[in-house]
């Protein structure tokens, strides 16, 4: 560890994370997506411009393209719509008094990708036996008042990318709203319908139904998507590492600290029997020492009685040659030394 960490502080300085900033980058993108569809508007006209310039060259008499009028889009009550995602054709109904598109949702669960708002919803009509789940970012909340009740409900608005027929197609707000009761799962506001269309409210399904195709805004919104998920998968990745290296970690520690543990139980325990070891070699020690104590004294007290019955007993005569008895001299009187013990025996009679 000591030398990883080395490593990383002399490398440290050297790392430099760059993020753009992310509001600027949103504006961006904003503003390619505004040019993307003034191109295609750009292009459709120059389309139409040319057929009309082909038929005067030619000297068929212009007409009037169908559905069209001015320049606008004739749309009736209702009208067959495509949307992507999730890639399907609902019926819409046309409400000018709305000033948001409304789109039918179940299940509406809000949560954050990136730092950033996004909402989870399913969205099940007409044909679909199964729900589709489609998931957005948020673009901002609005906050609704029904006719029949004073309270307010606050909805996500997402962005969609809408298809109706081939005439008109550009990414509008919807708001999300459980619409599963009602009879069309969508609403188209003011917000798609102003500046480019006429309501012809006599007329239903004018615009026969989209057939996908690809487009640059198809391409730029998959391309969006693809990224997101992407991102998402590598940053679930990199959280499962980090919880997987976390628990290694962990269970490592547990380990290491169960060994210590061990270790010093081990250490206590080998303590313990070296002093009660000890204490026993001091036991026998002491035993031998207080044994051979009593040993000595009992040979000492032996000792002393042998001494005492060797004074008691009473000398036994002698087996030499008889000789004339000599008188014993008190205490104080003189007797010869040792040296003259060859003399003759003093035969005096005294006393």
């Amino acid at each position: 560890m000591d030398k990883i960490e080395t490593v990383v502080a002399r490398h440290s300085p050297r790392i430099e994370l760059h993020c753009p900033d992310i509001d600027t980058v949103s504006e961006q993108l904003e503003e390619q997506r505004q040019m993307l569809e003034h191109m295609n508007r750009a292009m459709v006209r120059l389309e139409d411009q040319h057929q009309q310039e082909l038929a005067a060259e030619c000297g068929v008499p212009q007409q009037q393209p169908q559905n069209v009028w001015n320049d606008k889009v004739i749309v009736g009550e209702t009208e067959w719509i495509y949307l992507a995602p999730p890639g399907h054709l609902y019926r819409a109904r046309v409400d000018s008094g709305a000033t948001t598109s409304s789109l039918s949702a179940q299940d509406v669960t809000r949560f954050e990708r990136n730092g950033d708002k996004w909402v989870r919803f399913k969205l099940q009509h007409d044909d679909e036996e199964v729900p589709i789940e489609v998931e957005r970012p948020i673009v901002r909340n609005v906050l609704i008042r029904q006719a029949s009740s004073e309270d307010v409900e606050r909805r996500p608005v997402i962005e969609l990318n809408i298809h109706m027929g081939n005439e008109l197609q550009q990414v509008t707000e919807f708001t999300l709203a459980d619409r599963s009761h009602m009879e069309f799962p969508i609403l188209l506001g003011r917000s798609f319908l102003q500046d480019v269309t006429l309501i012809d409210v006599g007329k239903q399904y004018l615009h026969d139904k989209y057939q996908p195709q690809t487009s640059m805004v198809d391409d730029e919104s998959s391309a969006k998507e693809q990224a997101a998920k992407e991102k998402a998968a590598k940053e679930k990745a990199a959280k499962e590492k980090a919880a997987k290296e976390k628990a290694a970690k962990e269970k490592a520690a547990k380990e290491k600290a169960a060994k210590e543990q061990a270790a010093k139980e081990k250490a206590l325990k080998e303590q313990a029997a070296k002093e009660k070891a000890a204490k026993e070699q001091a036991a026998k020690e002491q035993a031998a020492k207080e044994q051979a104590a009593k040993e000595q004294a009992a040979k000492e007290q032996a000792a002393e009685q042998a001494s005492e019955q060797a004074e008691n007993v009473p000398s036994e005569p002698t087996t030499a040659e008889p000789e004339t008895s000599q008188p014993v001299k008190p205490a104080d009187t003189k007797e010869s030394t040792p040296a003259d013990s060859s003399a003759q025996p003093n035969t005096s009679t005294d006393k």
